[in-house]
């Protein structure tokens, strides 16, 4: 099994960093072979891989909260097997938060993993800072709801903004709508919830840090 480690400093808070890092998408956006993820339950996702091969599998999150550990598991007995663990350690260090990050692969293409895990990791640092320094925002809470119970992801929105603004993102697949609160009180609108279509809506709650 391949493992490479990377041990980073941030200037930003161990909460953020967790709630950062507890957001799968935070991670997947910068693996440009991860396409498509999707939601299953809680702390179980759908990620679709497309690379040397196409693929699709289940990720697993952990987080130990006693240890400020996340970690992300990767068990696919098919064809190909394939055993993976991202693992992110975390500790708060004066005014900054210590981030090390372990990835460990079993399965096809072990150099080319190696190769690609590296230069993610390379890139992650800077990627981290500019995304936390310029937003300042990150996901606190996604899924998927029945476009009659909106009421439910808005009160909870405006319930999380009392104390910091946050911003709801609702989506049919073709029409998005956002909406931001402060202080419990909506503050602007992007969007028009009616255009969305009747059925499932992916929704996500921001909320700045």
């Amino acid at each position: 099994m391949l493992e490479v480690k990377k041990e980073i400093m941030i200037s930003k808070s161990l909460d953020l960093l967790l709630s950062y890092f507890m957001n799968p998408r935070n991670i997947m956006k910068y693996i440009p072979y991860f396409k498509e993820i999707h939601q299953i339950n809680e702390n179980t996702f759908k990620v679709t891989l497309k690379w040397l091969f196409s693929i699709d599998f289940e990720v697993i999150r952990i987080f130990q909260k006693s240890t400020n550990e996340i970690t992300y598991l990767v068990n696919r007995d098919g064809i190909p097997k394939i055993h993976a663990q991202l693992t992110h350690f975390l500790a708060s260090i004066k005014q900054s938060t210590k981030v090390i990050i372990i990835f460990k692969y079993q399965g096809p293409f072990e150099f080319y993993v190696r190769r690609e895990a590296h230069k993610f990791l390379e890139n992650l640092n800077d990627k981290i800072f500019e995304e936390l320094s310029e937003l300042n925002m990150v996901v606190i809470k996604e899924g998927v709801i029945k476009d009659d119970k909106f009421k439910d992801v808005i009160d909870l929105a405006s319930i999380e903004s009392v104390n910091s603004e946050t911003e709801l993102v609702l989506s049919d697949g073709d029409t998005i709508v956002r909406i931001s609160f402060n202080n419990g009180k909506v503050i602007r609108t992007l969007g028009d919830i009616n255009l969305l279509r009747k059925g499932e809506i992916k929704y996500l709650i921001k909320k700045k840090m």
